[in-house]
């Protein structure tokens, strides 16, 4: 990274959660709201996000051959419409903002369980927290933020600010984004 933009072969490098060799994610992460987590990380990290066709509708597959099953076009009672919704919200997100389309990366907080950290251009800041499971909440000095003062809800559940710290959700699995002002 230089200057807080990441290097070209990085914001071009594709990002992908599965693929028409691979287990589908849905089977591999075994719930809706893990799997919205993989996406979040996956529509807020550098590079470019590639979805395998179906895996926005929930489509399931333990290995290659199986993960390669036909998207039911004529079945949507079938589909996973909330995931479905999901994707959407989450893909107009990254299109919508600078710092995640081109932004540089920071980490605020790795754990056992929680993983915070920002998107930055010159322009904006972006803070992202995947939670895998319930932890304790995650506080993180406001200077370390770049002296923000406010956190505007993106996605997820809104954090709060306690002195000179922010402090952001304890649940999970989960996935939150706020824009910092």
């Amino acid at each position: 990274f230089r200057a807080g933009i990441p290097w070209p072969s990085l914001l071009h490098s594709w990002t992908i959660l599965d693929s028409h060799d691979t287990a589908r994610f849905r089977t591999v992460s075994g719930s809706r709201e893990r799997q919205v987590v993989g996406i979040g990380l996956q529509m807020t990290t550098p590079g470019v996000p590639m979805v395998f066709a179906g895996g926005e509708l929930g489509l399931e597959g333990e290995w290659g051959e199986d993960a390669r099953r036909t998207i039911p076009w004529g079945r949507p009672d079938t589909w996973d419409v909330e995931l479905l919704e999901s994707y959407r919200a989450l893909i107009a997100l990254r299109r919508s903002s600078s710092a995640l389309a081109r932004g540089g990366i920071r980490y605020a907080h790795v754990s056992a369980d929680a993983l915070a950290y920002l998107r930055e251009a010159p322009d904006e800041t972006i803070l992202c927290l995947a939670a895998r499971s319930s932890h304790e909440p995650v506080r993180i000095g406001l200077a370390a933020l770049g002296g923000l003062t406010h956190l505007d809800t993106l996605w997820g559940e809104e954090a709060t600010i306690d002195g000179d710290e922010a402090v952001l959700p304890a649940n999970g699995p989960a996935f939150h984004v706020w824009r910092a002002v």
